[in-house]
This record gives structure tokens, sequence and C-alpha cells, in this order.
């Protein structure tokens, strides 16, 4: 029998949170929409501390794709690509057959 899980860390009540395996291992999805943070929590056990495995504000719009050859580009040209969401996204988690995570906003 588990243990009841630690105390999360302070967060907003207007935060949603969400969870997936992987790996035998926990990870909490925070998403507070208010002030865009999203946060990603590994929790080792149900008894240990909530670790901040990813931690990010989202804008409220997304902004306009960069020019070719501009800043953030490559040796190659390529343009690093910024996560494309923002905090109205909707997150959807789901499972491939080999059991990995995906999410998809």
């Amino acid at each position: 029998r588990w243990p009841i899980l630690r105390t999360a860390p302070p967060v907003s009540p207007s935060a949603r949170h969400r969870s997936f395996t992987f790996n035998d291992h926990l990870f909490v999805v925070s998403l507070d929409r208010e002030s865009g943070r999203l946060q990603v929590f590994h929790v080792a056990d149900p008894s240990a501390a909530w670790d901040p495995a990813f931690d990010a504000t989202l804008p409220e719009e997304l902004p306009p794709p960069p020019l070719e050859g501009g800043e953030g580009s490559g040796d190659d040209g390529e343009v690093a690509a910024p996560m494309a969401i923002t905090r109205s996204a909707k997150l959807f988690f789901f499972y491939s057959q080999d059991r990995v995570p995906h999410v998809l906003a």
C-alpha cells in the first residue's frame, strides 16, 4: 500500500494539473492559464518532494515566426522553433503502443 502523496508545491488556485507515467515514474503537469506558467514536476515516489523538471511562461498570443537567417538560426539556416503554444492551449496526453507518453496541444 502506497502512502498519501506528499503535499504539492505552492501553486496558484487557478492552476490545473494532469499526470502521466513514464518508466515507472510519475510526472505532474501544472498549467496556470492566468499567469501562463507551465510546470512539469517529477514525483519519484508518493512520499517524495515534487522536483521541478521543466518551467516556462507561456505567452497570451504566439509571436510572428522569425525570418529565415535571422536570430535563432543555426549553421544550416534552420530557425530554432520556440514552443508554439499559448496559455489558452488544451493539452491532451496519450500513450502510443510502446507505452511512451505524448502530449498534443
